[in-house]
This record gives structure tokens, sequence and C-alpha cells, in this order.
């Protein structure tokens, strides 16, 4: 089996994260939904840490990941927090 490679197609700045939007390097060329993946929610990238996480299409889509990334930076913050590296 082939690897697939992948492409950014967007990207989204927000205060404590950036949200990266992927998608086959083919269906990006051809244009063509074929080859496109589906269901794959963005990865959160925290603009502190660089810690990378997936994070799901409903999670993406209902703005949870705002709520979710606010709790993680004020946990960091703390002094032995289990964000703290």
């Amino acid at each position: 089996m082939e690897s697939m490679r992948l492409a950014v197609v967007h990207v989204e700045q927000h205060e404590l994260v950036w949200l990266i939007s992927r998608q086959s390097e083919e269906s990006v060329r051809t244009r063509n939904w074929r080859y496109g993946l589906a269901g794959n929610g963005p990865y959160r990238v925290d603009r502190l840490s660089g810690g990378v996480h997936q994070i799901g299409v409903l999670f993406a889509k209902g703005g949870d990941w705002e709520v979710d990334s606010g709790a993680r930076a004020r946990v960091r913050g703390r002094k032995g927090g289990p964000c703290v590296p």
C-alpha cells in the first residue's frame, strides 16, 4: 500500500492556537473529491508549547476546541499542572 501525501489547505490563527486543515495532495492537484480525505478534523497547534493535537470534525465545527484550548492554557500556567512539560 502506498502512503498518501498530505498538503496544508487552510490555516486559521487564533489567540492560543492555529487550526490547520489538510487534504490529500492528489485531491488538491486534481480537484477530484474521489481522492480526498473524508471525516478528518483539523490539527490544533498550541502557539505556546508547539504541541499538535488532532481534533474531530464536530469538535472543530462546534467551537468546543476554543473552550478546551483556554482550559489547557490556564492549567499550563499552574506549577505542576498536567500540561507543563
